[in-house]
C-alpha cells in the first residue's frame, strides 16, 4: 500500500545482520509484481464497466474500442498490483527483523501515513513445500490485524510456483490510503509462475448495496508472447446482470475479442471485433437488434488457446 512503501522509506536505517541463504527463502516466498503483471502490445487506454451492452458503430481503421477497453482494465489491475506489493521492493533491500526456525519477521515500523499505527510483515513456513505471509497493522498498544494475507508454494529454484492472496477490506479500509475498501469487501488473487502459460486470476466482491457487485479477471501468458485476459462484471443492473468479456492478441499486437451477456434482458447479446497490429479494428460484428457488422471476418488472426466464436 502507498502508505507502507512511503513508510519504509522514511524509516530507511542500517539493520543489524546479513542475510542468510534460509532468509531469501523466505523472502522469495512473497509474490513478485512483474511475474504477476498483465504484459498486452501497448495502445490506447481506456476502461472496462459492466454497464450496457450497446457500442458506438465503429469505423473500419479505427482504434478498437474493445482492445482499448481490455487494456485500461488491465492497466487497473498491474496498478493495484503495484499499491499491493511496492512495499515489497523495499522490504528486500532489508534483513529481517526477527528470525525463528520456521518464520521471519519485518518491523514493526510506526507508519508515518497513518499516525498511531503500526505495520509488520511476516512470513511462515508451514511445510517444505508451503509458506504463509501477512501484511498486518494495528494501533500502537494494540493487536495486530491484517491486510493481505497468502500462501506460496515454491518449486525447487524458488521465485516461481503457485500462490494465492486475499486483500482484507475490513482491515485496509482503516488507513489513511485504504478508502478504496470503503466499497470493497475483499479481493483473493491466484497465480501459477512455474509453467507455461502463466496465469493469473482475480476476483473483487463489493459490500452491500454497490451496483457492480463482483468483478473478475484472468490473465494467460504464453511462450509466445501472445496472451489472452478475460474479465467477468456482476452487478444489479437488470439488462446486463453478468457480462464476460474475452480478449486475446499475439506477440505483434494484432488480437480479438468478444463481450456476452450472460444474464440479463439482454442475455446472449454479443459484441465481437477484431483489430490488427496497429490496434485498429478490422472487423466488428453484433448481435443485437440494430448491430452492425463491418469489415472482413478473413482479417481477424488466431491466438492458440483462445477460440474465437
Amino acid at each position: 500500500m502507498k502508505s507502507i512503501a512511503l513508510l519504509c522509506c522514511c524509516l530507511l536505517i542500517p539493520a543489524c545482520g546479513n542475510w542468510s541463504n534460509d532468509d531469501l527463502e523466505f523472502l522469495n516466498a512473497m509474490p513478485d509484481k512483474e511475474s504477476l503483471r498483465a504484459k498486452i502490445p501497448t495502445g490506447t487506454t481506456g476502461g472496462l464497466s459492466g454497464e450496457g451492452t450497446r457500442r458506438d458503430a465503429l469505423a473500419i481503421g479505427e482504434r478498437s474500442k474493445l482492445y482499448s477497453d481490455t487494456r485500461g482494465a488491465s492497466d487497473q489491475f498491474n496498478g493495484l498490483l503495484n499499491f499491493l506489493l511496492r512495499a515489497l521492493d523495499f522490504v528486500r533491500t532489508l534483513p529481517p527483523t526477527t528470525r525463528t526456525s520456521d518464520s521471519r519477521t519485518w518491523g514493526p515500523w510506526d507508519d508515518s501515513e497513518n499516525p498511531g499505527f503500526q505495520f509488520r510483515v511476516v512470513i511462515k513456513k508451514a511445510s517444505d513445500t508451503q509458506f504463509v505471509y501477512a501484511f498486518q497493522h494495528r494501533l500502537k498498544g494494540g493487536e495486530f490485524f491484517d491486510t493481505v494475507t497468502g500462501e506460496f508454494r515454491p518449486t525447487p529454484t524458488l521465485r516461481k510456483g503457485k500462490g494465492g492472496l486475499t486483500i482484507h477490506g475490513a482491515g485496509a479500509t482503516q488507513l489513511k490510503d485504504g478508502k478504496l475498501f470503503d466499497t470493497i469487501e475483499k479481493i483473493e488473487m491466484a497465480y501459477v509462475t512455474d509453467q507455461l502459460p502463466v496465469t493469473v486470476v482475480m476476483k473483487m466482491t463489493a459490500r452491500p448495496g454497490q451496483p457492480l457487485t463482483t468483478l473478475e479477471y484472468g490473465y494467460q501468458e504464453n511462450a509466445d508472447q501472445s496472451g489472452g485476459i478475460g474479465f467477468r462484471t456482476i452487478g444489479t443492473d437488470p439488462n446486463v446482470i453478468q457480462l464476460d468479456t474475452g480478449t486475446a492478441w499475439l506477440s505483434s499486437g494484432a488480437g480479438y475479442g468478444v463481450a456476452t451477456v450472460i444474464e440479463g434482458t439482454y442475455r446472449g447479446a454479443t459484441h465481437f471485433e477484431c483489430w490488427d497490429a496497429s490496434f485498429n479494428t478490422s472487423y466488428v460484428k453484433q448481435t443485437w437488434p440494430g448491430g452492425v457488422e463491418l469489415g472482413d471476418p478473413a482479417t481477424c488472426v488466431t491466438v492458440s488457446g483462445f477460440p474465437r466464436p
